[in-house]
């Protein structure tokens, strides 16, 4: 978790996001990590203790701008 997280505060200060699209080339493991730690939160939120997100990991996901939805921002993109 904590070598995927240095990789998505790379990914934030190259971008200016934390928007890493599920399908991402240069690291396709960043992708799905992304993608599965929305999964988890949304999990966490509707079904306490049932995720294996931890609230301590929240608050450093959104500390760095984590977008828990990631619906609607990516547009039209053909990356």
């Amino acid at each position: 978790w904590n070598t995927r997280y240095q990789e998505l505060e790379e990914y934030q200060a190259e971008h200016g996001n934390c928007l890493v699209p599920h399908k991402y080339p240069p690291n396709p493991a960043l992708g799905m990590w992304a993608k599965t730690q929305r999964r988890e939160y949304s999990v966490w939120k509707n079904e306490k203790g049932k995720s294996s997100i931890t609230p301590e990991r929240i608050k450093l996901l959104e500390r760095i701008g984590f977008a828990w939805s990631a619906r609607g921002h990516f547009g039209n993109q053909t990356k």
